[in-house]
């Protein structure tokens, strides 16, 4: 597992690592995680899978998630809950 503050360093980080699994914490100030998802989509190196998750109370956020192609949008509370399985299904292979 990596950490990437920026849209940059996450595409950097895929450029090395192309069979990633990205997840991207909409309650996140460092980049406006749709475009960060965007960019990702449109990356040569798409990630194998792009799994976005925040509070259930932004909405707007989550909805811009998924408009913007992440495979899996979830509340916090819900990837909480599921994080195990659901790493375990993007990992090997099946999306959502």
């Amino acid at each position: 597992m990596e950490t990437a503050l920026s849209a940059d360093a996450a595409i950097a980080k895929l450029e090395s690592n192309r069979e990633s699994v990205v997840l991207v914490d909409l309650a996140s100030s460092n980049a406006d995680p749709a475009e960060l998802i965007a960019k990702l989509n449109a990356h040569s190196h798409r990630p194998k899978a792009i799994l976005a998750f925040g509070p259930h109370v932004h909405e707007a956020k989550l909805a811009a998630a998924s408009d913007a192609g992440s495979d899996v949008v979830l509340s916090r509370g819900q990837f909480d809950a599921q994080m195990d399985a659901l790493l375990e299904k993007l990992v090997l292979g099946e999306r959502e």
